[in-house]
């Protein structure tokens, strides 16, 4: 099947050069102009499709890290041992004392 729609651009191909070598040059210039623009306007639109992508991507990424933030603000603060500007989380503790560890 794949073969056969390769083969019949091939051909589309093969009779629009056909076309262009008939043509005389006032019309040969009309042609390339044409299928220049029509070759800037697939560019513009695989670009403005590009954009859109990674538009959606990068909203659905700061979607996700507004949700954990919002998730990680209502849990409340973390238990944490605090001496001078160190904090330590108490999960870091070696047994249940309520002091911190000595060093």
């Amino acid at each position: 099947m794949i073969e056969k729609l390769f083969a019949g651009v091939v051909v589309l191909v093969c009779a629009g050069l056909l076309l262009r070598m008939v043509l005389g040059p006032q019309r040969q210039h009309q042609w390339d102009r044409f299928w220049q623009r029509q070759l800037v306007r697939v560019q513009s639109t695989g670009r403005w499709l590009k954009r859109q992508w990674q538009l959606l991507r990068s909203s659905r990424g700061a979607r996700q890290a507004a949700e954990d933030a919002i998730q990680r603000a209502r849990r409340g603060k973390p238990e944490v041992d605090r001496e001078g500007n160190v904090i330590r989380p108490r999960s870091f503790r070696r047994d249940d004392s309520k002091k911190p560890p000595l060093h």
